[in-house]
């Protein structure tokens, strides 16, 4: 928007008065005058225009701009030249800014908080979920509806209900029928009914569980590694794959039983199932919209620093346009020495007082003074000698200036 203040700022009067009626209510001339027809594509720069024009509505305001671009003392001809220097860089910010724009409202918006949703599910199964707000479905397995341990834990052959980490720290760390506390000294010392609040359990464990000091959200790296950990301590045991302890019959909490997760892995189409397990889908889910949340955030800051670059070059260009100026005023006086010179070189033609017939003058590009037989300069090119002190005839301007009724509009 920087940039867009300096363009209007610096713009020509009929510009400024475009972007002063933005901002202005109509006067009530302009109320009773025919409304022009409005162009059937807005212009998608005026938004920014408008919003600049808010910004720059008073000479105090414009002052302030032009001094940060060193233009408080600018001749027009200055501004003339930065402005033709400056258009190029504005709409190459309007263009980046665009691209800002599209990411920033873009499909990877939301990838930060689709990340952190995927993964409460995959903790917990739910986004709303909180331990004070635990219920007994939050404990019993995909459908809510496991009877017992074995059926949440799963047996040989026969999936666990348990879809959740939640639910897995249950299966592992509940308080078992041979009264163990499986994962830390002070747990709830109740065996695990399922049939009777077994959120109790669920609330008392998650609460033991060492709380995070991370105030970022988990990288992509971090997400895939704590997966790989998990999944790391799969086992196999004939035809199905489990993590923690089995002997025997299935994962029931007993140590003669199981104090596991078993997941039936028998073929193709179970173990393709394993893989779509909620915990395991949401965390991969997580980690690829948090790859498509840091890949949007690196674009925005290249983006944005590819901005900020535009934004300091676009006040920084005075020496270029006094440069600028300076290499016009060298071309004009080359030009200048140029045609003095053809001049000069046609006037000495023309003039050296020998006798000529018409034909030879025309072929020298001269009028012929038949009177005299020679040759003389054409009608419009005679000009008065620098310095010679002699004065234009018939009314002519004095060399290097036009006529003028009044010395005022003579700009001496």
């Amino acid at each position: 928007l920087d940039i867009i203040k300096l363009n209007n700022t610096i713009g020509t009067q009929s510009w400024q008065q475009v972007i002063k009626g933005y901002n202005e209510p109509p006067s009530s001339s302009q109320l009773t005058a025919p409304v022009p027809k409005a162009p059937t594509t807005p212009n998608p720069r005026e938004a920014y225009w408008k919003e600049a024009g808010k910004e720059v509505s008073n000479e105090a305001q414009r002052k302030k701009v032009l001094a940060a671009a060193g233009l408080q003392e600018a001749t027009p001809s200055q501004l003339a030249a930065y402005r033709r220097l400056l258009r190029p860089i504005a709409e190459q910010a309007f263009i980046t800014m665009n691209d800002i724009v599209s990411i920033a409202t873009g499909p990877a918006k939301d990838a930060a908080s689709q990340a952190a949703n995927a993964i409460k599910k995959a903790a917990y199964g739910r986004t709303d979920f909180t331990p004070a707000t635990a219920t007994a479905a939050d404990a019993k397995g995909a459908t809510g509806d496991a009877a017992n341990r074995q059926a949440l834990c799963g047996a040989p052959n026969t999936d666990a209900k348990a879809n959740t980490i939640a639910q897995i720290i249950i299966c592992l760390c509940a308080y078992d029928s041979e009264s163990k506390r499986l994962c830390e000294s002070t747990q709830t010392a109740s065996n695990l009914n399922l049939g009777a609040s077994p959120q109790q359990h669920l609330t008392n464990l998650l609460s033991l569980c060492q709380a995070s000091t991370d105030t970022e959200a988990p990288t992509v790296s971090e997400i895939n590694t704590k997966l790989a950990k998990v999944l790391a301590q799969l086992k196999s045991k004939a035809t199905d794959i489990y993590i923690g302890h089995f002997s025997a019959t299935g994962c029931a909490g007993a140590t003669a039983n199981g104090i596991c997760v078993m997941y039936s892995a028998n073929n193709k189409a179970a173990q393709g199932k394993f893989t779509k397990i909620q915990w395991i889908k949401e965390l991969q889910q997580a980690a690829t919209y948090q790859r498509q949340h840091d890949e949007a955030q690196g674009e925005l800051k290249a983006l944005k620093a590819q901005l900020e670059a535009v934004r300091k070059l676009a006040y920084s260009l005075l020496p270029l346009a006094d440069a600028e100026l300076a290499d016009q005023s060298e071309v004009t006086r080359v030009e200048n020495k140029a045609t003095n010179h053809g001049e000069k070189e046609a006037q000495s033609k023309c003039s050296d007082g020998k006798n000529k017939s018409a034909e030879e003058c025309q072929t020298l590009g001269c009028d012929h003074d038949t009177e005299n037989n020679k040759c003389k300069p054409k009608t419009g090119t005679e000009s008065t000698a620098a310095g010679t002190g002699e004065t234009s005839k018939d009314g002519a301007a004095a060399a290097g200036f036009a006529t003028h009724k009044y010395k005022s509009a003579c700009g001496v």
